[in-house]
This record gives structure tokens, C-alpha cells and sequence, in this order.
């Protein structure tokens, strides 16, 4: 996959091929960081990006000026493919990647983010928790936003904190934020 836009623009983040992974599209992410561009300074920002199978969300605000990410995924190979991408990016240093699961890293992390990313599977039972997790636990700071990526036949507008959101297709990306 390739990068957009950024320090980066153009360098390629490795993937690894699996049928449990759906990566977000070109098209969604130019839209999702046109979307943060007018609302979030991404210069030292913090980033969180669950899921994140290739890293891509997390590598691409790295790109545009963040100072740090943290990305999280239950697959060895996720975090193999990432720790690589970091690598060869020559961004180590800027660049956590955990293998657990994203309630337990919520659960239990003191680290707070001005840029949250979430995209976990489309059979994920769990989003609410997920969603409630970041606001109860204020891993958000505020004025961030939390990006959760799902299917389009889910919405979240009832939530406290919902921003607003985008459709593509089945795809839908609800932001939130946190005041």
C-alpha cells in the first residue's frame, strides 16, 4: 500500500496477505485525512491505530506530522509487517507496535491520543464497548477524534460523542470527538 501524502508520499507499507484482513482503500483514506486535515493539526500529534493490520491509518498521519504511534493488533504477523514498514520508513523510534487485543490495550494503557484510529473486522461484536472504552477511560484528548470504521448499516449518531460521518459504498468511517 502506498502512501498519500506527507514525508512519506508514495513510499510503500508492506502488507501481508490474509483473508482476515480488509485495508482501507485509497479512496477512504484521502477522504478520511482530507476530513481530519481541516480539523486536527497532525504535527506532534499522538496516534493510536487498533486493528491495524498493515498500519497504513498510522503510517500515513506519521507521514503528515505526527510524532508517535502506537499500533495495535492481535496477528504476529501484523505486528511483524509494521515493525518492518517502521523499518524501512526509518521511523523506529516513532513507532510502538503491541500484539494484544484493543479492549485490553484501552483497558489498561495510561497513554492518551490526539488521533484515534479503529478498524476492526465487520463481524466485530464488540464496537460499543470500544467506543465507550475511549470516553470512559479519556484515552481521547480533547479536540482530538476517533475514527471508527464500519459497516455502512451500523450507526452510531446516538452516541454523546459523535461528530459526524462518511459513506463510501458498504463502508461508513463515524468520527468522534472528545469536547
Amino acid at each position: 500500500m502506498q502512501i498519500i501524502a506527507g514525508s512519506f508520499k508514495s513510499r510503500i507499507v508492506k502488507t501481508h496477505k490474509s483473508h482476515k484482513v480488509r485495508p482501507t482503500t485509497g479512496r477512504v483514506r484521502q477522504t478520511l485525512f482530507d476530513l481530519l486535515s481541516t480539523r486536527l493539526y497532525f504535527e506532534g500529534a499522538r496516534v493510536l491505530d487498533m486493528f491495524a493490520g498493515s498500519g497504513i491509518l498510522g503510517f500515513e498521519a506519521l507521514s503528515r506530522g505526527a510524532e508517535f504511534a502506537i499500533f495495535i493488533d492481535k496477528s504476529p504477523i501484523a505486528i511483524k509487517t509494521i515493525r518492518a514498514s517502521a523499518e524501512d520508513l526509518r521511523i523506529s523510534e516513532r513507532v510502538e507496535a503491541k500484539k494484544m487485543n484493543a479492549l485490553s490495550f484501552l483497558a489498561n494503557t495510561t497513554d492518551t491520543f490526539d488521533l484515534i484510529f479503529c478498524d476492526p473486522p465487520y463481524a466485530f461484536e464488540h464496537d460499543q464497548s470500544i467506543i465507550d472504552t475511549v470516553f470512559e477511560r479519556s484515552v481521547l484528548n480533547p479536540g482530538g477524534y476517533f475514527v471508527y470504521e464500519h459497516p455502512k448499516n451500523k450507526s452510531y449518531e446516538a452516541h454523546p460523542h459523535f461528530a459526524f460521518d462518511k459513506h463510501f459504498g458498504t463502508t461508513s468511517l463515524s468520527f468522534f470527538t472528545q469536547g
